[in-house]
């Protein structure tokens, strides 16, 4: 009983102060209860906020799983056991493609021979008969000196007398593109990974595709087949 009593006086007590507090300072505990009313709470964070964190989160970890993984395909791109096929020949389209993008026309040039960056840059074209690959007879692959792409396989290679390496048939990565120079319209063929002149392609070629695409070895990098090494 005489608990209740004391709890009684103690909350009356606490009311008479509050009270004679906002008679003695109306303005000071106006703005004190409207400062209580518009705080939030510790804990609170409005949903959209919640949402762009997340996605904040979200996008840094991609990144961070992005860079791992390009590195890891450079990397393997410079241990290639070929010492000609150098990391910026990887077959790994993530790697050139960040390779390029990062590879200045100086860089460029140092790492081509001046025939082979006048050719695949200039659309040049290299003298007939001699050159690397015309009478090149071994089994492999023919890929682009810049990136690495595969074009050519030796077993769609042929003599045509043209004094330039010359297939029947070829790889996806390449592409063809209308030709207007020198007064005529032909059909220029070009690397589809990294845009380098490789040569052109004529509709004299023999069966079953009925082309013949016309290149210079200065564009090409041979890389043998294992069982003839």
């Amino acid at each position: 009983m005489l608990s209740t009593i004391r709890r009684i006086r103690q909350k009356l007590s606490t009311t008479t102060i509050t009270r004679s507090a906002a008679i003695t300072h109306p303005k000071s505990h106006l703005k004190n209860l409207q400062n209580e009313s518009e705080q939030p709470s510790a804990s609170y964070k409005p949903y959209f906020m919640s949402s762009l964190s997340a996605m904040y989160q979200f996008n840094i970890l991609a990144f961070f799983l992005l860079s791992i993984s390009l590195s890891k395909q450079v990397t393997a791109a410079e241990t290639s056991h070929d010492p000609r096929f150098h990391k910026w020949r990887s077959q790994s389209p993530a790697s050139y493609i960040y390779l390029f993008a990062h590879e200045s026309d100086a860089d460029l040039q140092s790492r081509l021979t001046p025939l082979q960056y006048e050719v695949t840059q200039n659309h040049g074209t290299e003298p007939p008969f001699k050159n690397e690959y015309n009478g090149n007879k071994d089994k492999g692959d023919y890929k682009c000196v810049v990136c690495g792409a595969l074009l050519f396989h030796s077993s769609h290679k042929y003599d045509s007398g043209s004094g330039w390496p010359s297939f029947y048939e070829a790889d996806d990565e390449i592409k063809e593109v209308v030709d207007e120079s020198h007064g005529m319209s032909r059909k220029e063929v070009q690397c589809n990974s990294c845009g380098a002149h490789l040569g052109h392609v004529f509709p004299d070629g023999p069966m079953p595709t009925g082309k013949r695409y016309c290149m210079n070895s200065a564009s090409m990098l041979f890389v043998k087949d294992a069982e003839e090494a």
